[in-house]
């Protein structure tokens, strides 16, 4: 007995040996994790029978989108004295427009595409085939009593949260491995979309869902990760602003949500941010923009993932016999992490949920890399070259002066504190950039020149050198000169605030977009004074110019991550 405890005691400990040597050859590697996001369609939603659907019938030809309207409109008719809906409840809205025929077929395709007995189990099968690290769920119903479980079983440990209308069942989900992640903290958020103006109730209907993890096997690496699903209807551009009012609610939520847990976590973990969800809007540069718009304009702190996010490209991502569009997102903070591979969505022709596909949207996949120190300051560097070379166009986001000083790095890799311009064309040569000599000589005689901005900042050195000063006060003069303004995310955001398209932003066109889209409440008087602000007391309108310059520098004042 005690020579068969002495051999389990020392078998113990050599599987703790054992298991701290590949913790540490695990950490060696750099993490690596995927990421899925998928709209499973509602049970109580997924009915063939909803206007919006009813396959079966062609309502894709010029007669059918016609028919298809007419439904529409008897769908949504309204009794004058009651406001009851006139029409409830299937067939009724399609009496009169869809024969006997016709409302038989909606309703076989119904029992074999869309009923939740046929197609919850397949959700499973589709979600757990993409093997995904962690997995957003919108849409999603049947938390508690199905997806939990049924995950669970795939070694997933998950949060919810539903859509604060009592008649809505369904919420956000957040999935993960438990062997690769641990929750650290969850939050979440009510959208408020207006404010009754005579009881004063807070109207709401969708929600964000936001998880801290931290990495298993790269305790010092953590993810925020957030769900969202935002209001209906991508066809309604009229509804962008409730989405951007949304989406700036969202980044509140993620700017409070980061600050909160970086203070408590004292060792400084490498934390970045992804987000996933159905946007229910086909132009996303438009709504970020507007929400960095909302944030610079109103002085809000700004999280540095609304400045880098960058998108995952796709294809359509729900296909219906009345919509082919791309509005499932999934954002990635491209200063921290890297893209290494992402699903190819098919081309479909046909609508979908079919015996193949049992939601009326495609998932998402992607791999994603944690970058080294190294990776992101190599980067800024190429940041900080594509601006000096004066390319008359720039569509990457302002360098914070913290990311100048990380950029500088790159540059002064012998810590002297000095740049020459020798030294400057061995970095450009490392970063990549084969320039011309003139054009070497042309970016130095910048930041030389430089000095003249810094006045008695300035200090004195030899001849043919630059110090940081120099270097981020060249950089600062360069992007202003250049066309920075020219993001698409920004030009989009002009655009929505000059309402009646004349290429200018009035008082009256600046506050009425303040007034609707911002999540706090904004006074005419406030509005009046951003306009000042931006504007410089000048007469007519706000120029495209002074609207951009305004973003870009709040750009620069970015919370911490």
């Amino acid at each position: 007995v005690d020579l068969l405890g002495a051999e389990l005691t020392e078998t113990r400990s050599e599987l703790r040996d054992t298991r701290e040597a590949m913790r540490t050859l695990a950490s060696a590697v750099p993490l690596e994790f995927t990421v899925a996001q998928y709209n499973i369609l509602a049970s109580y939603l997924g009915q063939n029978t909803q206007p919006w659907f009813l396959y079966g019938v062609d309502l894709r030809s010029t007669e059918g989108q016609e028919r298809r309207s007419q439904i529409m409109d008897k769908f949504y008719e309204r009794d004058s004295v009651t406001g009851q809906l006139r029409n409830k409840g299937w067939p009724n809205y399609v009496r009169g427009i869809l024969t006997e025929d016709e409302i038989r077929s909606v309703e076989n395709l119904d029992d074999a595409h869309f009923r939740w007995e046929a197609r919850r189990q397949r959700l499973v099968e589709e979600t757990t085939n993409l093997d995904a690290d962690v997995v957003s769920l919108v849409e999603c119903d049947h938390f508690d009593n199905f997806f939990r479980p049924a995950l669970a079983e795939y070694g997933y440990d998950g949060v919810h949260r539903k859509r604060p209308r009592q008649s809505s069942h369904d919420g956000c989900a957040l999935f993960w491995k438990r062997q690769k992640f641990e929750l650290v903290a969850s939050d979440g958020i009510d959208f408020i979309d207006r404010v009754d103006p005579e009881t004063g109730t807070l109207m709401k209907d969708r929600c964000a869902l936001v998880v801290l993890l931290r990495s298993r096997t790269h305790p010092g690496k953590r993810i925020i990760v957030i769900s969202v699903h935002l209001a209906r209807n991508p066809e309604d551009v009229r509804q962008d602003r409730l989405r951007t009012k949304q989406v700036a609610q969202v980044f509140r939520l993620l700017s409070d949500f980061a600050a909160r847990h970086s203070a408590d976590d004292p060792s400084g973990c490498d934390t970045a941010v992804l987000m996933c969800g159905d946007l229910n809007a086909t132009n996303f540069a438009k709504l970020r923009g507007m929400s960095l718009a909302l944030a610079a304009i109103t002085s809000s702190r700004v999280h540095p993932f609304m400045w880098d996010a960058q998108d995952v490209p796709t294809r359509a991502t729900s296909v219906t016999t009345s919509r082919h569009v791309r509005i499932d997102c999934l954002f990635f903070q491209s200063s921290r992490l890297s893209l290494i591979n992402k699903n190819m969505l098919p081309q479909l022709n046909e609508p979908i949920p079919n015996d193949r596909y049992p939601s009326d949207h495609l998932p998402l996949l992607s791999r994603f890399r944690f970058q080294s120190e190294l990776d992101r300051d190599i980067s800024l560097a190429r940041t900080w070259f594509r601006v000096m070379m004066n390319a008359g166009t720039c569509e990457e986001p302002p360098l914070t002066v913290e990311e100048q000083r990380n950029a500088w790095v790159i540059f002064d890799w012998n810590n002297d504190g000095l740049i020459t311009l020798p030294k400057l064309r061995r970095v450009a040569q490392y970063l990549g950039f084969q320039l011309e000599p003139q054009i070497e000589d042309f970016i130095f005689q910048k930041m030389l020149a430089a000095e003249s901005s810094l006045g008695a900042l300035a200090q004195a050195l030899e001849p043919g050198n630059v110090d940081f000063a120099r270097f981020s006060a060249a950089y600062e003069t360069a992007i202003h000169s250049v066309r920075n303004e020219q993001l698409p995310e920004l030009i989009e955001a002009f655009k929505a605030f000059d309402t009646n398209g004349d290429g200018q932003i009035t008082p009256e066109e600046l506050y009425t977009m303040l007034r609707e889209c911002s999540p706090t409440p904004v006074s005419r008087e406030s509005a009046e004074t951003c306009f000042r602000e931006m504007h410089f007391g000048r007469e007519g309108g706000l120029t495209y110019e002074e609207f951009a310059a305004r973003i870009i520098d709040g750009g620069r004042h970015v919370g911490a991550a």
